[in-house]
């Protein structure tokens, strides 16, 4: 089965021991089919720092922090940081893009002592997808097999007829359409006709192409009436798909204390930038969840709990999104 999206998420439990949480670890942006920001974006991020379960006030210095390029970083000048002292906003200007659509921020947080940890927020784009080709079909005819001789209006010595679907604006050669024998016995008659549907294998076709039509549908017959049963056609795509990706957070962070542990994960999946509801992601597939690495899913659904018995010091959590 087609692995169509995924992302991934760690679930940390800590003893009583230093440590350091983003109140955000991850973000994406709107991008284009070449992943450049349509807008400019921010985000921002609060430090939280623990000496066992006593809040440390952590320094961080922004020529410390390590980014990718075309990312900007600001820190906040006040400590401890809060909601109202943002801490950490990381920006991207309209236009820019990131290597292979992914980037990073590895921001040290000294604590006391000197103890440096190291925090990593993750930011990728949500590619628009690329917009499909322009189709043309162009119908010919011609007295040879191979259609050689090809006229635009079918003649009295006519016996083939040609079919050309594809991206071609102006009529190609002969040996491009895909020529079929339409006159039998004197006086039979061929026609052709086209059809359009949002489905692989034709349900629900029209005559005229909208928005929502992917699919193109020929069928040639011996009768002057449009054949009504989806099978009568031959059906090819001619639009192309936009991109598909996912995000996955957790409703309670991602580092606890003591096996303190319970939080909601949740799978975001985007096309073109923007969020798909529940009845759009089931009509692309189910969205099933994996931990450390395995390859026997653990649960299903948009939504995963978890709990004190879920995780032992660590556990990777990776939704995809199949079908």
């Amino acid at each position: 089965m087609a692995v169509k999206s995924s992302d991934q998420i760690t679930i940390v439990d800590l003893t009583d021991a230093y440590s350091v949480t983003l109140t955000s670890e991850s973000a994406s942006f709107a991008a284009d089919k070449d992943g450049k920001a349509l807008n400019a974006t921010t985000f921002t991020t609060q430090v939280v720092a623990l000496r066992g379960t006593e809040a440390v006030t952590p320094s961080i210095t922004a020529a410390d922090i390590v980014k990718s390029d075309n990312l900007t970083v600001t820190v906040s000048t006040s400590s401890p940081y809060s909601v109202i002292n943002p801490g950490i906003s990381i920006s991207i200007a309209k236009g820019k893009a990131l290597a292979n659509n992914v980037g990073e921020v590895d921001i040290p947080v000294v604590l006391e002592n000197g103890i440096t940890l190291h925090k990593k927020f993750s930011i990728s784009a949500a590619r628009t997808g690329a917009a499909g080709s322009s189709m043309y079909t162009y119908v010919r005819y011609s007295e040879n097999a191979n259609g050689s001789g090809m006229t635009t209006a079918p003649t009295a010595t006519t016996k083939y007829i040609g079919i050309y679907v594809g991206t071609s604006s102006s009529v190609p050669a002969y040996t491009a359409f895909t020529w079929s024998k339409y006159v039998g016995d004197p006086g039979s008659s061929s026609y052709t006709f086209v059809r359009y549907s949002a489905n692989e294998d034709g349900t629900d076709f029209v005559s005229e192409p909208t928005a929502d039509t992917k699919y193109v549908g020929i069928a040639v017959t011996t009768t002057n009436s449009a054949p009504t049963a989806k099978t009568a056609y031959t059906w090819s795509k001619y639009v192309g798909d936009d991109a598909i990706n996912m995000v996955v957070t957790s409703s309670n962070g991602v580092i606890f204390k003591n096996s303190a542990i319970e939080t909601m994960l949740t799978a975001h999946v985007y096309r073109a930038g923007v969020e798909l509801t529940a009845s759009q992601i089931a009509e692309l597939g189910t969205i099933k969840w994996y931990k450390d690495g395995g390859t026997t899913a653990v649960a299903t659904g948009a939504t995963l709990s978890i709990t004190a018995g879920s995780v032992t010091n660590k556990a990777d959590y990776e939704a995809r999104l199949e079908g």
